[in-house]
């Protein structure tokens, strides 16, 4: 009886851990503070747009952040390649409704 119980409450605490609301873990490396940017250029923020019936605004919140920290860090690098870009990224994520 015991064995059964303690089965049964293992399969609980497992399956709180699984389907419990899901959490996002963004890691990135973060860049020194005290390093100038050095561009010839004006930088202006990217524009980031998430479809928020498909990433919640808590995650969009968190993407941005992220997104915009390796930015930087990519261009204050001192060891990263010279280059110009601009252009257009789109993502896009679709929802499969399975019947």
């Amino acid at each position: 009886m015991l064995r059964v119980l303690s089965v049964g409450v293992a399969f609980i605490l497992l399956g709180c851990q699984f389907f419990n609301k899901t959490t996002l873990h963004l890691k990135y490396k973060d860049y020194p503070k005290n390093s100038a940017l050095k561009t010839a250029s004006t930088l202006t923020p990217p524009k980031i747009f998430f479809n928020a019936h498909f990433v919640p605004p808590f995650y969009q919140k968190e993407f941005k952040k992220a997104i915009a920290q390796q930015i930087a860090y990519f261009l204050k690098d001192k060891s990263a390649f010279i280059l110009n870009v601009s252009g257009n990224v789109f993502f896009l994520l679709k929802r499969i409704l399975k019947i």
